[in-house]
């Protein structure tokens, strides 16, 4: 629904209020305690212990808040776990510490999907290739793209991805985004 200022109405749920939220830590949590948590949540994870390796990166990033690859994997392993907005959550802070993290865009791109969020997964993906040294080239300037209309994001960014593909047929991160 679109408000009288040509706003989508609701719009506040969006990544703007994601990105504004706070990270809810778990209460009481045995990790809090321990040295090396993010190797035990990576080992954790591999295990296919979840809820664990979640409460393992989340004493990590307590304890090193800017640690950009913790927020990632604990926003990998809620999107695991199927809870995409406490993923999008960290996985926007793990942007925040490295805006350079290219694993994060591309996953907040997934999260953002599998939440029907089709702006926000697409502006993360656009960002993904802005930044990512085999395809920035293929991207046009960014101020380009400050005032273009939001409905030929779509066509712009599958344009791209497709532009990518034939520069690297071998990515499979391209064609998993395809």
């Amino acid at each position: 629904i679109i408000d009288s200022s040509g706003a989508l109405w609701g719009s506040s749920t969006g990544e703007e209020a994601l990105s504004d939220r706070p990270y809810a830590f778990e209460q009481d949590n045995e990790f809090l305690s321990r040295d090396g948590n993010f190797r035990t949540g990576v080992e954790l994870l591999a295990q296919g212990k979840v809820q664990e390796s979640i409460r393992a990166f989340e004493a990590e990033v307590q304890q090193h808040p800017d640690n950009s690859d913790a927020w990632l994997s604990l926003g990998l392993a809620h999107a695991e776990n199927d809870e995409d907005v406490k993923a999008i959550i960290a996985l926007n802070r793990a942007v925040q510490a490295d805006p350079e993290n290219l694993d994060a865009l591309l996953a907040l791109g997934v999260s953002h999907t599998n939440e029907l969020e089709q702006v926000h997964a697409l502006t993360h993906l656009k960002q993904w290739l802005l930044k990512h040294p085999h395809y920035a080239h293929l991207a046009p300037d960014r101020s380009d793209s400050v005032s273009q209309p939001p409905y030929t994001l779509h066509a712009e960014v599958t344009a791209l991805f497709q532009r990518a593909s034939l520069v690297r047929p071998d990515d499979s991160e391209i064609f998993t985004v395809l």
